[in-house]
C-alpha cells in the first residue's frame, strides 16, 4: 500500500492508494480513498487552529456523528467540507466557510442577528462567513439590527444575498476593531527627521521587537485638530532606541512626539456584499474598522446609508476596492460621507463609486499618505474628493511631507471637486464637473497635471480653480502647478474670475504659482487676483483665454489693493476677446513683471493697462505680442519708475506718460492692418 497526496486548495493530505478498486480524484489532482471510508490524514500545510491530523471522510453523504476539524469530500461534486463541531460547511482554497443559512438551518435559529453572532463565535481567525441565499432565486435579506463587533481577522462575503440595516441607532453594523493602544505613552527624546528610523525613547521598557507602535505630534491620542502620526513595527531595541521598519514620514520633534504600542486586528475583509438601510431618514450606518491594518472593503456596496458606509479609523494601509456607495439619506454635518478615513496612515481608494452624497471620498484629520485611483464621484454636494475641515480653522503643515494622489477618474460636485488643506497633493487626469469650485486650493504644495474642468449647468457662480490662503494659516502658501482645460458652455464660471487667486487679509503669503490653462468661456473674467495687502511672489499664467466678441469683461483683473506683486510672468493667449486685457489697478508694488510672446485680443479697448492706483511700478517688460484692438493706444502704463521696456511688439500705439522717459526703453515695434 503506498502514499499519496491528496490536495485541495491550499492544503495537502496524504491518501493510500489499493483501499479500494475505484479511487476519487481530488480537486486538484491525486487520488483519494475509497467510497465510504474514513482515514487519519497527517496534514502538510496544516492551518492555524488546526491540529496535525484530521480525520477525512469520502462518500456522497457527510456522515452524522462527525467531530470538530473533520472533512467530508464529496464523491459526486468533488467539494470539500469541513466540521467545526456543529455542522459542516464548504472549505476551499484553505480557508473554512461558515455558511450563516446553514447555521439556521441546523441549530433552528430565525433571527439574522443570532445566527451572525453564532457564526463569528464559532469562527477563528482567517475564516469566512458566508450569507447565502438560494441560487436561481431571488436574493436572500438578512436583517441586522444590531451592531456586531468583530475582533478576528475574518473575511465577510455573500452569496446572492444582500443585508438590511434595520435599527436607526448610531452605530454600524458590521465593526471590526483591533485591541487599540496599549499602555501609556512615551516621550520622544531627540527629534526625528524624515527618512529616518530610530526613534530615541524615555523608556524602551514598554516596548518588544514585533511589537506594532503608534508614534504622532501629540501626547493623548484624540480626535479634535490635526497632528501626524504613522504606524510602524519594532525590529529591534537598541539602547535608548527603538529601530522600526520603516523610515518617518513627518517630522516627530522632541517635546511634541510621543510614541505607543498598540495592538491592531490585521487583514479582515468585507467583499461582494451588499448592505442597504430602509425607505426613511433614519440613522442607520454600515462598516466600520478600527484599529486595523491591512482592511479590505472590496466589491461591496452600500444604499440608503446615512453616516458611515466604509469607515477607516486609526487603520494602517487600508484599502477600498471597487466599493459602491449610493443614495444618502441625509446630507447634514458628519452625514453623508460614505468613504471616509480618519486618523489613519496609508490608503488606497481604487475604482470607489459615490452617488449622491454629501462628500465623495472623505480624507479626514490626521489621514496621510493617500492614493485615490480611477473614482467615479456623482452629485457630491460639498465635495467630491479632498480633505475635510479639522477644526482648527485654518489649513495647516501638520501632515507636510505625506503626499495624496488622485489619477483618473471623474468626480461631479456641486461643491467643490477635489479639496487641498494640507500636505502634498498631485491630480492627474481627472474629469471634474464643477459647481462651486473645480479644484480648491487652500494649502500649497499642489499639483494638477491635464486635468479637465467643465461647469455645472444651472449652477451659476462658480470658478473653476480657486487658490485661496486663510488668516491664521502656519506656513506660506507656495508650489502650485495647475495645468489642463476649462470649458463653460453656459457661461456658469462667470462669478468675478474662473480663475481666482486670492491671498486673504492676515494671511500668508504666496509663492510660486504656475498655472497653464486652456480656458474656452464666452462671457466673464478670465483671472483675478487679490494681493489684500501680502506678497504673491512668483506667478506664472501660461496657455490660452478663448474668448468672444460679446465678452466685455476684463479678462486679467488686479484691483487697487494694498500689497506686492513681484516675479511675474504672462504668457497667455487672449484670443477673439470684446473687453479689455490685462487690468493692473494695484498693488502697492509691482516689480519684475514680464508680458511676453503672447497674442492679445483686446476688443475696442487697452490690452495692457497700469492704472494710476498703482503704487511702484518697476522692471517691466512687453516683448514680443502681437495686440489687436480698436483702440489707438492698447497699452498704456500711467504710473511708475520703471525702468520699463517696450521692445518687438506688433501694437498700433501705446502711451507711458507715467514712466519718466529716461527710464524707459521703446524699440523694434511694429503697427500692422491686423492689429487695428
Amino acid at each position: 500500500m503506498s502514499e499519496e497526496r491528496f490536495s485541495v486548495g491550499r492544503r495537502t493530505f496524504l491518501s493510500l492508494t489499493g483501499l479500494g478498486a475505484a479511487g476519487a480524484t481530488g480537486a486538484a489532482g491525486g487520488t483519494g480513498p475509497t467510497d465510504g471510508t474514513a482515514e487519519t490524514r497527517a496534514l502538510s500545510t496544516p492551518r492555524r487552529g488546526h491540529t496535525t491530523e484530521s480525520t477525512y471522510y469520502v462518500g456522497t453523504e457527510a456522515p452524522t456523528d462527525a467531530s470538530r476539524n473533520e472533512f467530508f469530500y464529496d464523491t459526486g461534486t468533488g467539494e470539500v467540507f469541513y466540521h467545526d463541531g456543529f455542522g459542516w460547511h464548504p472549505f476551499a482554497g484553505g480557508e473554512t466557510v461558515i455558511d450563516v443559512a446553514a447555521i439556521q438551518r441546523a441549530e433552528g435559529v430565525t433571527d439574522d442577528d443570532e445566527a451572525f453572532e453564532i457564526a463569528y463565535n464559532r469562527a477563528r481567525d482567517g475564516d469566512t462567513i458566508l450569507f447565502r441565499g438560494e441560487s436561481g432565486s431571488e436574493p436572500r435579506e438578512y436583517e441586522l439590527a444590531e451592531t456586531h463587533t468583530i475582533s478576528k481577522s475574518l473575511t465577510l462575503r455573500s452569496a446572492n444575498a444582500e443585508l438590511v440595516r434595520t435599527s436607526s441607532v448610531p452605530s454600524p453594523a458590521v465593526f471590526f476593531r483591533g485591541g487599540g493602544l496599549r499602555g501609556s505613552p512615551v516621550a520622544v527624546t531627540r527629534t526625528v527627521a524624515p527618512g529616518e528610523s530610530r526613534v530615541s525613547v524615555a523608556d524602551t521598557g514598554p516596548f518588544a521587537v514585533g511589537d506594532t507602535v503608534h508614534l504622532r505630534n501629540r501626547e493623548n491620542h484624540t480626535y479634535a485638530g490635526q497632528y501626524a502620526l504613522q504606524f510602524a513595527a519594532v525590529v529591534a531595541v537598541d539602547g535608548d532606541e527603538l529601530v522600526l521598519d520603516c523610515n518617518a514620514v513627518f517630522e516627530f520633534p522632541t517635546g511634541e512626539a510621543y510614541v505607543q504600542p498598540v495592538d491592531l486586528l490585521d487583514g479582515p475583509t468585507v467583499e461582494n456584499l451588499t448592505m442597504r438601510g430602509p425607505s426613511d431618514d433614519g440613522v442607520y450606518d454600515m462598516f466600520k474598522m478600527q484599529w486595523v491594518r491591512g482592511g479590505t472593503f472590496r466589491g461591496t456596496r452600500v444604499d440608503r446609508y446615512t453616516r458611515l458606509g466604509f469607515y477607516f479609523l486609526d487603520c494602517w494601509d487600508c484599502t477600498w476596492d471597487g466599493v459602491e456607495a449610493t443614495n444618502a439619506v441625509r446630507f447634514g454635518g458628519g452625514e453623508g460621507e460614505p468613504v471616509k478615513a480618519v486618523q489613519s496612515f496609508g490608503v488606497t481608494a481604487r475604482d470607489v463609486t459615490v452617488r449622491n452624497c454629501r462628500r465623495g471620498i472623505d480624507i479626514g484629520h490626521g489621514t496621510s499618505k493617500v492614493h485615490v485611483e480611477n473614482p467615479r464621484i456623482e452629485r457630491a454636494r460639498v465635495v467630491g474628493v479632498g480633505h475635510h475641515e479639522n477644526g482648527s480653522g485654518a489649513p495647516t503643515r501638520k501632515l507636510h511631507g505625506a503626499e495624496t494622489t488622485v489619477v483618473g477618474g471623474s468626480i461631479h460636485a456641486e461643491g467643490t471637486c477635489i479639496l487641498h488643506q494640507d500636505g502634498e497633493m498631485t491630480v492627474t487626469g481627472t474629469d471634474l464637473l464643477a459647481g462651486n469650485k473645480g479644484l480648491g486650493v487652500e494649502h500649497g504644495e499642489f499639483t494638477a497635471r491635464d486635468v479637465t474642468i467643465r461647469s455645472l449647468a444651472g449652477q451659476g457662480g462658480g470658478r473653476a480653480v480657486t487658490l485661496m490662503t486663510y488668516a491664521g494659516a502656519e506656513t506660506d502658501f507656495e508650489n502650485v502647478h495647475v495645468s489642463g482645460t476649462v470649458r463653460d458652455p453656459t457661461d456658469e464660471f462667470v462669478d468675478d474670475g474662473t480663475v481666482l487667486v486670492a491671498a486673504v487679509d492676515g494671511g500668508p503669503d504666496m509663492r510660486n504659482l504656475h498655472l497653464d490653462l486652456d480656458i474656452d468661456q464666452s462671457a466673464g473674467r478670465f483671472y483675478k487676483l487679490e494681493v489684500n495687502g501680502n506678497l504673491l511672489d512668483g506667478l506664472t499664467v501660461a496657455g490660452r483665454c478663448r474668448s468672444r466678441k460679446s465678452n466685455t469683461a476684463v479678462a486679467f483683473w488686479l484691483p487697487s489693493q494694498a500689497g506686492e506683486i513681484r516675479n511675474m510672468t504672462w504668457t497667455a493667449d487672449l484670443l477673439d476677446h470684446g473687453g479689455n486685457g490685462l487690468s493692473f489697478y494695484g498693488p502697492s508694488l509691482v516689480e519684475n513683471l514680464r508680458v511676453a510672446g503672447a497674442r492679445i485680443d483686446a476688443g475696442t479697448t487697452w490690452a495692457v493697462l497700469f492704472g494710476g492706483g498703482l503704487g511702484t511700478l518697476r522692471n517691466v517688460w512687453i516683448t514680443d505680442c502681437h495686440v489687436t484692438s480698436e483702440a489707438d493706444t492698447p497699452v498704456e502704463v500711467h504710473c511708475g519708475d520703471g525702468p520699463l521696456w517696450l521692445v518687438d511688439n506688433n501694437l498700433a500705439g501705446y502711451v507711458l506718460d507715467g514712466v519718466p522717459p529716461e527710464n524707459r526703453e521703446v524699440r523694434g515695434n511694429i503697427s500692422t492692418p491686423e492689429t487695428v
